[in-house]
């Protein structure tokens, strides 16, 4: 034992929480997960010492907050870190009754920096520039002209219960179509946003951030490719030079949030020299193995840079000796692939044609970091092969009784 230990709580399928398994047990760290299943994708990893079976947010807030307490007594962790939105946010809300360390900055601070309208407002405080978002309501939606994005304001808060079906980004034409994605979206149990479409390209600048206010690593990206097409995340994607100028500006941003760990700011840069930020990633994301195949284990930088102590602290970072210290910078040119999403675009797209992109997306698999495909770690990818034959097996019998 390392005599560090930490918790991953997440959904069974996490891509985030293999990778952050992966990342901190090669900084030595003991990872156990907690998921709502003892066979999900991060529990196969030879990372990961143990699996613990949770409830999940969505469906009983208090009977997750009392699984995961169990989790940490039984795994000993010293830190617990929530590696999706639900996760993150239900952890920050409890974080008191939870008997390890809850690395984040206050949950006044968490909750404007995940929900869509807090993020935004913040980030015209911080003098960058954002989507025009606005709550996709009537007064809203009375007032909207031309295309834009439905997305769900948050995807988790305290009192929700019942788990939603999936509602994402859609794309619309107009407010008759905002309205009907909305529906969709209150259908789900989330609060509709609407935002303006902006057409660009998609970026990300990654750091983690001490309570000092020291940063400690910093990085950029690009997407080369993206799915869903318009509204989707990165299929492909590269690390690039960090644009100083931008980079400030999103320290500016975590600034004004209070943000404290790791960080992942998402923008698109639609070459008019205004790039607009779209969404902070404050837990594992998803392309989190970009980061380490340029050089950085973020997470383990943000868990290394807690000292336990009471998981309530909620002051804002003060400066401290640390500082200024010069951060760790990403290497250029490490490059990520997810294979799957990365075909179904070629597959839409076409770009020079279906074989020909079709052939690129293969190529483009040699040499990357992948979401779950390690050739040092082979049973995630093993797991995740048999439960998408298992689900294809049952889609197809229950469409043949359907006949």
């Amino acid at each position: 034992m390392s005599g560090r230990t930490a918790l991953l709580v997440g959904h069974a399928t996490s891509h985030e929480a293999l990778a952050a398994a992966r990342d901190l047990a090669g900084g030595g760290w003991d990872v156990h997960v907690a998921t709502g299943s003892r066979r999900s994708l991060a529990g196969a990893s030879r990372a990961v010492r143990g699996e613990h079976r949770v409830t999940a947010p969505d469906v009983d807030l208090t009977a997750f907050t009392a699984d995961v307490a169990g989790a940490v007594r039984a795994s000993g962790a010293e830190v617990v870190v929530g590696c999706g939105d639900p996760e993150l946010l239900a952890l920050s809300a409890v974080r008191e009754q939870v008997p390890a360390h809850v690395p984040l900055a206050d949950h006044a601070s968490v909750v404007s920096a995940v929900d869509k309208v807090g993020l935004a407002e913040a980030t015209e405080r911080s003098g960058m520039a954002t989507p025009r978002t606005v709550l996709a309501d009537d007064a809203g939606l009375a007032a909207w002209r031309g295309a834009g994005v439905v997305k769900p304001r948050l995807h988790w808060h305290p009192g929700l219960s019942g788990t939603p079906s999936w509602a994402g980004a859609q794309l619309v034409d107009d407010a008759a179509g905002a309205a009907g994605a909305a529906g969709d979206i209150r259908r789900a149990g989330r609060e509709p946003v609407l935002q303006e479409l902006v057409v660009g390209e998609l970026i990300a600048i990654f750091a983690v951030r001490a309570r000092s206010g020291a940063v400690l690593a910093l990085g950029q990206q690009r997407a080369t490719r993206t799915w869903p097409l318009g509204a989707g995340v990165s299929s492909r994607a590269e690390t690039v030079p960090v644009d100083a100028d931008l980079a400030a500006g999103v320290l500016r941003l975590l600034d004004e949030l209070g943000w404290v760990g790791m960080a992942q700011v998402q923008l698109l840069d639609a070459g008019d020299g205004r790039p607009r930020v779209l969404d902070l990633n404050g837990r594992p994301y998803g392309s989190l193995p970009l980061a380490a195949a340029a050089g950085l284990s973020l997470v383990s930088l943000w868990l290394g840079s807690e000292s336990p102590g009471p998981s309530t602290a909620s002051e804002r970072p003060a400066p401290g000796a640390d500082r200024d210290r010069e951060p760790l910078f990403a290497a250029v040119g490490a490059r990520y692939s997810r294979t799957g999403p990365d075909l179904r675009r070629a597959a839409t797209e076409r770009r020079g044609g279906l074989a020909a992109d079709l052939r690129e997306s293969l190529v483009a698999w040699w040499g990357a970091a992948h979401p779950v495909a390690d050739r040092t770690d082979p049973l995630p990818l093993a797991r995740l092969a048999a439960q998408s034959a298992t689900s294809t097996a049952r889609s197809l019998v229950q469409g043949g009784r359907a006949l």
